[in-house]
């Protein structure tokens, strides 16, 4: 899936969508990331291409390792987005919320994302076939 016809041009240096705490722009990616903070992460990096989070294999086991991927998925998605902000703005937005963190990026990469239509057959279509 394709982002580039929906983010920034390479030469343009922008900001997130939405503020680390904008809760209520979207409240089914806040309660997502509430009940299931590793699958939202996991859809996340699916929706930029990444396939599998890491993470979501053993989220509770080694949290160690879910923290640096999730700091590896946020640098990503701001990378590919073109967000101003480095590795260390990253990862402290991780560790002191990363349920926000992970909000965020859902709402980042969801706006991204095109929506996937399917066209309904018209009677003109139904007649020609």
């Amino acid at each position: 899936m394709a982002l580039s016809s929906h983010s920034p041009s390479s030469n343009t240096i922008g900001h997130w969508s939405s503020g680390l705490f904008d809760f209520t722009e979207n409240l089914s990616i806040c309660s997502f990331g509430m009940f299931c903070y590793p699958l939202l992460l996991d859809d996340t990096a699916q929706n930029i291409g990444e396939g599998k989070c890491t993470c979501c294999a053993v989220p509770f086991c080694i949290p160690v390792t879910c923290c640096l991927a999730h700091m590896a998925l946020r640098t990503l998605v701001r990378q590919t987005h073109h967000i101003k902000g480095s590795v260390v703005s990253d990862m402290w937005s991780v560790l002191c919320c990363p349920l926000c963190a992970a909000c965020q990026e859902a709402r980042q990469v969801r706006q991204a994302v095109p929506m996937v239509t399917t066209k309904q057959p018209s009677a003109r279509d139904n007649m020609r076939s």
